[in-house]
């Protein structure tokens, strides 16, 4: 794997299980990381342990990804500390189960701010910066739910994942020829605090119902996000990579 020296990384959701992988991972490369969530106290921690592993610059920022205003006083912030971002990964997400039936709009209307409303307000925050620098890699965590449905998960949530995978297809369209990619990785239910919100009997399931018998790691997401982070996955653009043990096998 290509080294990350020079570009800098934002990832959403980094307080999150995934996400403070795919930051030690992208730190490893040696890109400089923000670490951005609501969660200040979870990415406080998290830049601690980031610097004190690797030699690259990584800072905190505290944002709500579904507000405007709170996005660009992130795009500010990163921009004074560490420079014009290379590599965005929107990892902020939410999962909801809930009965379709029992389904309200205010459900409805936080799933999509804190799923897809975030992923159009930071993109579109944090792509000038990649035009300045000429190096952009977008790539938006999904989840085969977007792909086949939510058969456990909410509707909304279903639905959310489902638009991750049209809006990277139309942005990689948008950002190819300058040399941009977007892709998106969707992920098999994943070992992370997220699949708390699972019965024991239900992640069972997950696990007989895959084909290598297990759920996906926080790792297995990171290296695929590290590799479409990377110059050496410069000619695949609106990839929607399974990273799934095989499961959909399509």
């Amino acid at each position: 794997m290509p080294t990350l020296d020079g570009k800098v990384a934002v990832v959403t959701g980094a307080a999150g299980g995934m996400g403070r992988v795919i930051c030690d991972r992208l730190a490893g490369l040696g890109a400089s990381v923000a670490a951005v969530d609501l969660n200040e106290e979870g990415i406080t921690d998290l830049v601690v342990e980031l610097r004190r592993k690797h030699a690259a610059k990584c800072i905190s920022v505290t944002c709500d990804v579904s507000s405007s205003e709170s996005v660009k006083r992130m795009t500010a912030t990163v921009e004074s500390k560490l420079g014009h971002t290379n590599i965005l990964v929107n990892g902020a997400g939410y999962l909801q189960l809930v009965n379709f039936l029992d389904l309200t709009e205010e459900d409805w209307d936080k799933m999509l701010d804190v799923n897809l409303k975030s992923v159009f307000l930071v993109t579109q925050a944090l792509l000038p910066g990649m035009m300045e620098t000429k190096y952009g890699r977008v790539i938006t965590i999904s989840s085969l739910a977007g792909k086949v449905g939510g058969i456990i998960a909410g509707i909304h949530y279903a639905t959310t994942k489902g638009a991750h995978l049209a809006f990277t297809k139309s942005l990689a369209r948008l950002i190819g020829p300058l040399g941009f990619t977007a892709n998106c990785v969707c992920p098999y239910m994943t070992d992370t605090d997220m699949a708390d919100v699972y019965t024991d009997e239900q992640i069972e399931a997950f696990e007989t119902q895959n084909p290598m018998g297990r759920l996906g790691k926080a790792e297995d997401m990171a290296a695929a996000v590290a590799f479409l982070a990377s110059p050496e996955a410069s000619f695949i653009n609106a990839e929607m990579m399974d990273v799934d043990g095989g499961y959909t096998a399509d």
